[in-house]
């Protein structure tokens, strides 16, 4: 990952440096993870708490709470960025769009959303919140599987809920333009 945003990829010459490296580990790696993991006590804390075992619905209806149609839309617009750039063999601009979405997810999303995925505002909201945080995890997952290929299945893996097949992560998300929004419509 350190060198698909390093130098090299534009044609320069490459200074490798350990910092990058511990950089990229510690803004994408393991937020990303500890995601996961914060996910995984949520579903663990569902279960304890009200017996229901939570199962990713892909076809629940969007939920009405801003938090959870902007971090979707993010999701979208980052799927589309990828496609995008990919296709231009531009990926030294993937890393950064990876980066703010993860800090968005960690700092933002998951930081506000802390007691609506604890239960505190009922089990469907609760179940509503975990559904879009799977599926934010998981678009991270599918999106950067082709940069990140090990450190993508390993996370992945940790989705002990979900029984999937190398070859689906292999097919390329696209973007749903219906969830894609303008920054005006979270604020109206």
């Amino acid at each position: 990952m350190f060198l698909v945003n390093s130098p090299i990829v534009r044609g320069e010459n490459l200074r490798f440096r350990e910092e990058g490296v511990r950089e990229v580990i510690s803004r994408v790696l393991l937020p990303w993870v500890n995601s996961v993991r914060f996910f995984l006590g949520q579903v663990t804390l569902l279960h304890k708490t009200t017996g229901v075992q939570f199962m990713y619905n892909p076809h629940a209806p969007v939920s009405e709470n801003v938090m959870d149609r902007w971090i979707l839309a993010r999701c979208q617009s980052l799927i589309k960025l990828v496609k995008d750039e990919m296709e231009a063999y531009r990926l030294y601009t993937i890393l950064p769009r990876l980066l703010d979405l993860v800090d968005e997810l960690t700092n933002w999303y998951i930081r506000f959303n802390r007691q609506r995925l604890k239960g505190g505002d009922g089990k469907e909201d609760t179940i509503a919140a975990l559904n879009t945080l799977f599926e934010t995890l998981f678009t991270l997952c599918r999106t950067m599987v082709r940069i990140l290929r090990e450190d993508t299945i390993r996370i992945h893996a940790d989705f002990s809920l979900t029984v999937l097949v190398h070859s689906f992560l292999d097919r390329e998300p696209l973007p749903n333009a219906a969830r894609i929004h303008s920054r005006r419509s979270f604020c109206s």
